[in-house]
C-alpha cells in the first residue's frame, strides 16, 4: 500500500482504507497529515486529536510533552492534571 498510496497503512485495489499514525483518511481516500502536532490518531478531518504519540498526552485538545515543564522525566505515557502530573509508563530503559 505504501508504494501505491503515500502514508497508507492498509488499502484495497483502488483506495487507501487506513492511514499511518499521524495521518487521517480524507474524503478522497488519501492520507493527510493531522493538524495537531504529535497527534497519532486525529479526527474531524484532521483538526481534532483522539490519541497522541508516545511521550505525549492529550491535554486541553493538544498533545503535551510528558517530560516538558511537568516535573516528570523519562515518561512514555502520562496524565497531566491541573494540580498533579503522573507518569503512567516509563521509557524502556527506566
Amino acid at each position: 500500500c505504501s508504494k501505491k498510496f503515500s502514508q497508507c497503512a492498509d488499502c484495497d485495489i483502488e483506495n487507501c482504507t487506513n492511514c499511518n499514525s499521524g495521518y487521517y483518511l480524507s474524503q478522497t481516500s488519501s492520507c493527510q497529515v493531522c493538524a495537531k502536532s504529535n497527534c497519532k490518531q486525529c479526527t474531524n478531518n484532521g483538526v481534532g486529536c483522539d490519541v497522541c504519540m508516545d511521550g505525549y498526552t492529550l491535554y486541553n485538545g493538544t498533545c503535551k510533552d510528558c517530560n516538558e515543564n511537568t516535573g516528570l522525566t523519562n515518561c512514555l505515557s502520562c496524565d497531566i492534571g491541573e494540580i498533579n502530573n503522573f507518569c503512567i509508563k516509563c521509557k524502556a530503559t527506566f
